[in-house]
C-alpha cells in the first residue's frame, strides 16, 4: 500500500531564480578571501587590529609601539611568525609597519632573553646585526 501526503506545489520560475542567486551569492562570500588573509597567511582580525593600531602610531611618535597597549604588543609579539609571512608572501603589510613590528618584537626578545640569562646567572650578549633593518625571513628571532 503506497501512501501519498499531500501534493507538493512546484515552485514558480521566480523562486529559482532566488534560491540560484542565494546560492551564487553565498559561493561567491565563501570562496572571497577577506583581508585578514595573506597568500595562505591567515591573521586574526585581533592581529589586524592590533596592526591598524600600530599603523595610526606610526604618524604620531618615532617609537610606534611603546604607545600600544601591552595587550595589542603581546598580540603582536605572538603573531611575528605570520607578520614575518604576511611581509614575505606578496608584501601584505608595507615596510614602514613591519619594520616597527619587528623593532618592538626584537626589543622585547632582548628583554626577555637578558631577564632569562640574569636568571640563571649567565651573560647576555646581543648577536651583532649586519644590517639596521629587518628582514623578512632573514631575522634569527
Amino acid at each position: 500500500m503506497t501512501r501519498r501526503g499531500p501534493a507538493v506545489p512546484k515552485p514558480s520560475a521566480k523562486v529559482w531564480h532566488f534560491i540560484c542567486a542565494a546560492i551564487l551569492a553565498g559561493i561567491v562570500i565563501i570562496s572571497s578571501p577577506p583581508r585578514a588573509i595573506a597568500q595562505g597567511v591567515t591573521m586574526s582580525p585581533e592581529l589586524n587590529t592590533a596592526l591598524d593600531r600600530l599603523r595610526d602610531a606610526l604618524s604620531r611618535s618615532s617609537h610606534p609601539a611603546s604607545t600600544l597597549s601591552e595587550h595589542d604588543r603581546a598580540v603582536l609579539f605572538a603573531n611575528n611568525d605570520k607578520i614575518n609571512a604576511a611581509a614575505l608572501n606578496g608584501r601584505q603589510i608595507d615596510d614602514s609597519l613591519y619594520q616597527a613590528a619587528q623593532s618592538d618584537y626584537d626589543m622585547l626578545n632582548q628583554g626577555f632573553a637578558e631577564d632569562a640569562a640574569k636568571a640563571a646567572g649567565a651573560k647576555f650578549t646581543v648577536q651583532k646585526r649586519s644590517s639596521s633593518t629587518f628582514s623578512p625571513g632573514t631575522d634569527s628571532d
